[in-house]
């Protein structure tokens, strides 16, 4: 890019690639650049990995998944029998679902799929994707068989939380542009759109819905 113009100058072309950068919904890319043209950057490759680990309720391991990956964002089924988690590949970003210590890719998309939750009956996981753009909601059978279903369709950054014990609403985080990150809620009955829970100056996130029913809403705010 000319920095006097701000416009595009010839063919766009790679300078660094495995660029890591930080997740939580920052997505900053971890560089820097000097005055004289000097850049630094911290590499993917090599990066220290994790692995996901279960224990019971004494604290005895009694498996591990994941050894060796980049693997984060955990949520457990209701039954405690399996794991849906995302796993970052160099720029790609899918969840995985585990049982066991065995584990099967679930979504397939070039870009980035992320924060699964699943459906109290465990039939279904929604997540967030940026399959068609901006991160929006999607749901899939939990089996992996079909294909995603879009359930909201914005031009804002959706980040999935939460599906209500009774089954009956989604939470998500909704980054608006002039206020945030805002709590949205939304309806599972067909037909229903999303409504606004709560939108302040400051930054909601982290909807928790209370066990078994929705009527209290647990969440974190700066």
């Amino acid at each position: 890019i000319d920095a006097k113009g701000l416009a595009p100058v010839g063919d766009a072309f790679p300078v660094a690639e495995s660029v890591t950068y930080q997740g939580g919904g920052l997505h900053k890319a971890e560089y820097t650049i000097s005055a004289n043209g000097m850049l630094v950057y911290r590499s993917a490759t090599g990066m220290r990995t994790a692995r996901l680990l279960w224990r019971d309720l004494r604290g005895k391991e009694i498996g591990s998944l994941g050894d060796g990956l980049d693997v984060y964002a955990p949520r457990l089924s209701q039954d405690g029998k399996r794991v849906a988690f995302s796993r970052r590949d160099g720029s790609n970003t899918d969840i995985w679902v585990g049982e066991g210590n065995t584990t099967s890719r679930f979504t397939f998309d070039p870009g980035f799929d992320s924060y699964p939750v699943w459906s109290p009956d465990g039939a279904s996981i929604a997540f967030s994707s940026a399959a068609a753009g901006p991160l929006n909601l999607y749901r899939k059978s939990s089996s992996g068989a079909g294909n995603p279903e879009r359930l909201t369709n914005s031009p804002l950054t959706q980040y999935l939380v939460d599906w209500s014990g009774d089954g009956r609403f989604l939470m998500y985080v909704e980054v608006g542009q002039e206020t945030g990150f805002d709590l949205m809620v939304l309806p599972m009955s067909a037909g229903e759109k999303p409504f606004l829970f709560l939108q302040t100056k400051f930054q909601e996130t982290q909807g928790r819905f209370s066990p078994n029913a929705s009527r209290w809403i647990a969440y974190a705010s700066d």
